[in-house]
């Protein structure tokens, strides 16, 4: 019973290690939204409703068969402010 409790108490804290924190960015700067994506690399962000993105710093948190799109989103101060890329799938 220790060691099925042991098992389980560190599945769930190997689970919240990888949860990313998702960003609201029409409620942060827009300075403040590009720095968390640099600083992080990549972050989940609302993009509108009950919508979210995968923002990434650069290429290297794609896939080899993807490729970048800039992802310029409203935050508190600009209407539409870069803070990133998406990834997106290349046309085969």
């Amino acid at each position: 019973m220790k060691r099925l409790t042991l098992y389980l108490s560190l599945c769930l804290v190997s689970t919240a290690v990888f949860a990313e924190t998702k960003l609201y960015a029409s409620t942060l700067p827009c300075a403040t939204a590009a720095h968390l994506v640099q600083y992080r690399g990549s972050a989940i962000v609302a993009t509108g409703g009950a919508t979210f993105d995968r923002i990434v710093r650069d290429a290297s948190f794609c896939q080899r068969t993807q490729s970048l799109e800039g992802a310029f989103l409203t935050t508190a101060d600009r209407p539409a402010c870069f803070i990133g890329y998406r990834c997106r799938e290349n046309d085969p």
